[in-house]
């Protein structure tokens, strides 16, 4: 928008209505060029808006996994989406995220 009014902005940032007292986003990624999983642990001071995942697949068995618990999905020519529980990633406790081919979490939060 600053653009098109021309207006130089650089101090671009994210913003979702859905969660307005959000302030912060966190994308993590995984492919099979370093292995399948990640461990990731959650403070229990943010505050937490949004949990969702995203799969890219190129052939074989598709997975995006919490703990070893496989999360259904919504797939469309080998990729798959979906939300994740506050209880799938419950704070200050260690999680292995596994995801084969190409995965992402997506963590939406607030710092106190």
């Amino acid at each position: 928008m600053a653009s098109a009014a021309a207006i130089i902005y650089t101090g671009v940032n994210y913003y979702d209505f859905r969660y307005p007292n959000a302030t912060n986003i966190l994308f993590v990624a995984e492919d099979v060029t370093d292995g399948e999983d990640f461990t990731i642990t959650l403070p229990s001071s943010y505050g937490y808006s949004e949990f969702s995942w995203g799969l890219i697949d190129t052939g074989g068995d598709r997975y995006f996994t919490i703990d070893g618990t496989a999360l259904s999905a919504a797939y469309f020519d080998g990729s798959g989406y979906g939300s994740i529980t506050p209880s799938q990633l419950l704070p200050n406790t260690p999680h292995i995220i596994t995801a084969n081919d190409y995965g992402v979490l997506v963590i939406v939060y607030r710092v106190p």
